[in-house]
């Protein structure tokens, strides 16, 4: 069996542009999820629908289906510092290359204004979240840090001299668990249904539904996603 297509049901609106997570979804399939903004949490109890039944500090059942996160996955990659000197911190060889039909759609996405041989490759890759879909796949929330040089060397404020830094990215998409094979970046970044997701961090699946948890941009305000699973 593989999931062939995800049906975008709810787009639920949070009240803040910060963080958020999800808590788990109850026996009675309401989904909690939690907002953070500087030191103040928030909770969400959802229906299903995706209607918000309360907001605040809540009481969180006992009993959820929580989101997986993996300490180890086989997508991880941590290869070396986030900023510095390239030769010196020997870029080439740990950096994960691009294709240029990758390097393109990036540049836009990560909103860079560089030409793609700039572009450096993966300097990271953390899987955030992970819920499975059947016995061959799962879906996964992945933090990706993608390293770019720049046309100038540049002095940090602690006075020292770096010419590259990185950037985050956030992507869900579906992961094969049997032969550990992943989309593209450039296809994970179309997200589900035509919707581009802005900082997947927690996914669960519960029955034929998939619930995301997509953290705010800067822009817009967080949200939780509620998706169908369609099978062939």
């Amino acid at each position: 069996m593989k999931i062939t297509e995800f049906k975008q049901l709810c787009n639920i609106s949070l009240s803040n542009q910060g963080e958020c997570a999800l808590l788990g979804i109850a026996a009675t399939g309401h989904i909690y999820a939690e907002e953070y903004l500087a030191e103040d949490a928030i909770q969400y109890a959802i229906a299903p629908h995706g209607e918000i039944l309360e907001s605040g500090v809540l009481s969180i059942p006992d009993n959820m289906v929580k989101p997986y996160a993996p300490f180890q996955h086989p997508l991880n990659y941590s290869g070396g510092r986030y900023r510095g000197l390239r030769e010196a911190d020997r870029v080439a060889q740990w950096i994960q290359p691009l294709t240029i039909m990758e390097k393109m759609p990036l540049i836009q996405a990560l909103k860079l204004t560089l030409p793609p041989m700039l572009l450096l490759g993966i300097a990271e890759s953390r899987v955030l979240s992970e819920a499975q879909l059947s016995d061959s796949q799962s879906i996964v929330c992945r933090r990706v840090r993608i390293a770019y040089a720049l046309p100038q060397a540049q002095i940090d404020a602690n006075g020292l001299p770096y010419d590259y830094e990185s950037r985050l990215l956030y992507l869900a998409h579906t992961y094969d668990t049997e032969t550990e094979a992943a989309p593209s970046i450039v296809t994970a970044l179309q997200g589900f249904d035509s919707m581009i997701l802005q900082h997947p961090i927690d996914c669960i699946v519960q029955g034929s539904q998939l619930v995301l948890a997509d953290a705010s941009d800067g822009t817009n305000k967080c949200r939780i996603l509620i998706f169908e699973i369609v099978v062939s």
